[in-house]
Parts: C-alpha cells; structure tokens; sequence
C-alpha cells in the first residue's frame, strides 16, 4: 500500500484493526523517502542523515499541530485535518533537523504511515514498533515530545527517549 496517501493508509489500518480481533495481519507499506520536498525526493542517500544547516523557521504551528495536540485528537481528525497535520509535521521535522541535524528523508517518508497508525490505534493501548528509530520523528512529536526536538544529535537528547 502507499504509505504517502493519508486517506489511503486510514482505510487500509481500519480494516486490518478489524481483522486483528480474528488473526494477526503484516501490512506491507511503502513511502518515498524525502516526500514534500523536492531535492529530498531526488537524493534520498543524501539527505539520510544531515548536520545543521540552521534553517530558518518555516511556519507557526497553529492550524492544527500545536502544543495540546493529544493522540486522542488525531483519533477524532477528518482526512482532511489528517493532511494538514501531515503537511505541518513534514515542515516541522524539516525545520528542525536542518537546526540540529538527524535522520531527514526516512522521517519525510514515514509522515502519513505514522499519522494513520495513529488516527486508527489508541497508543495507550496499542503497541508500536519501528524497525529503525530514524522513522519515528513523527511519532514523537505526536506523542508529547515535539518541545524536546531542539535536542537533537545531543547528549540525552530525544532520540534516547
């Protein structure tokens, strides 16, 4: 399945969560490493990993993405509030890991996958598991820890959290 397509992957979860109540179920989803921006998308090998490149601040993150944004609010998300989200948070992992450097392409890749999971799973439940961390910016910053993004590529930093 298309991991780039929020709406898609919404449709696809919601039915493998109904079928997980009778059998286990492998989804199989694929991203496009770097999706949103353009050079990203081109050169995936690299901008893999990237040092600081001190960007400057893109956007507020007010229209949906914000401070009390709970995973209980993206379970209760329209699509189209879904794709908002997906845009702020392509913009916010953008910005910050051109400050601080980290893993870019994979994390622009992974956005709707995580979003959907996400929308579709009560995490506080359910349990999640990546097969590398440097897919999961976007997890952790939807699950309270985007304040500690400034500590990337740091000593104690938010990737050992």
């Amino acid at each position: 399945m298309d991991g780039n397509e929020v709406d898609e992957m919404t449709a696809a979860l919601k039915q493998a969560k109904r079928l997980l109540k009778e059998k286990s179920v492998l989804l199989h989803i694929v991203t496009k490493k770097g999706k949103g921006y353009g050079f990203c998308e081109e050169h995936p090998g690299e901008t893999h990993g990237v040092p600081p490149v001190g960007a400057k601040k893109e956007r507020e993150y007010s229209e949906i993405l914000g401070e009390n944004l709970t995973p209980a609010d993206i379970r209760k998300m329209t699509n189209d509030e879904l794709n908002v989200l997906c845009d702020e948070l392509r913009s916010f992992i953008y910005e910050k890991v051109s400050e601080c450097g980290g893993h870019l392409a994979s994390n622009l890749g992974a956005i709707e996958a995580t979003v959907a999971l996400c929308n579709v799973f009560d995490f506080t439940k359910d349990k999640i598991v990546f097969d590398v961390g440097h897919q999961c910016y976007a997890y952790k910053a939807l699950t309270g820890r985007a304040d500690q993004f400034d500590s990337l590529r740091k000593e104690l930093s938010l990737i050992h959290i």
